[in-house]
């Protein structure tokens, strides 16, 4: 299936993407995040697999045929069957949508697992804090680690998930590829993260760092004082099992 030709008119129909939740072709695969200061594993990021459909397309194509109330159950499934053996101190996190923060089951979803407390919530920018999204997002805090997703991309509106009246909604952040990805090679980019970074504790927010893909990238963003980091240096999104055997108990 070619995802630069996917549109609406050309997406797998209801009955195809409802199988493939059912079935098992609408996975999760899992990103390690680790401590940038120890180098110790702290959690994952669960990220939808379909062949080879990015997983902003998956989530357009589920939402399209309304079905993220059932993908949702879904992912929780899976998840909390990891966290009974994993949980504590791994934890786990998962994307939500402004579609998904509109469900009236959404919060009690979150927080049916036993292990509720070891999933964590980012909140994609593509999400605007009207007042709805507020008042759910903020039903979620007490439960659930809330981290604003793709701080500094330039697509989306961010700044509101730093100040203003929805200032207090979120624990952390995450700097999105733009700003974290060549601040070895370009002083722009390098002064935006250090910035950035500065003002996040400053805040009192948790940072985590995406594409991280160097040792000395690593060691510049954890001297600006970002806490935790994910990227190729520490291992690309894989099926469960494959970290299970990485990183077994003890």
């Amino acid at each position: 299936m070619d995802i630069e030709k996917l549109t609406p008119a050309t997406w797998p129909s209801y009955d195809e993407t409802r199988a493939a939740l059912f079935d098992g072709s609408i996975t999760l695969h899992y990103q390690p995040i680790v401590d940038l200061s120890t180098g110790e594993l702290r959690g994952y990021e669960a990220l939808a697999r379909w062949g080879s459909i990015s997983p902003p397309e998956i989530c357009r194509i589920v939402e399209g045929h309304n079905l993220e109330l059932a993908w949702i159950r879904q992912q929780l499934a899976a998840i909390d069957t990891i966290l009974a053996t994993e949980y504590p101190p791994t934890w786990i996190s998962i994307n939500i949508t402004q579609r998904q923060l509109m469900l009236p089951d959404l919060i009690a979803l979150l927080n049916s697992s036993p292990h509720s407390s070891g999933l964590h919530v980012e909140v994609l920018e593509s999400v605007r804090l009207d007042e709805r999204a507020a008042a759910t997002l903020l039903k979620i805090k007490p439960r659930h680690i809330l981290k604003a997703d793709d701080i500094g991309s330039p697509e989306h509106a961010w700044i509101d998930r730093l100040v203003g009246e929805h200032a207090e909604i979120f624990h952390g952040l995450k700097l999105c590829r733009g700003l974290t990805q060549k601040i070895l090679t370009d002083k722009r980019t390098a002064a935006a993260c250090r910035h950035m970074l500065e003002l996040a504790g400053e805040l009192g927010l948790e940072t985590v760092a995406e594409w991280v893909e160097s040792e000395p990238q690593a060691k510049q963003l954890l001297a600006w004082g970002c806490t935790s980091g994910q990227g190729s240096l520490y291992g690309m999104p894989q099926p469960w099992p494959h970290w299970q055997q990485k990183h077994p108990q003890p």
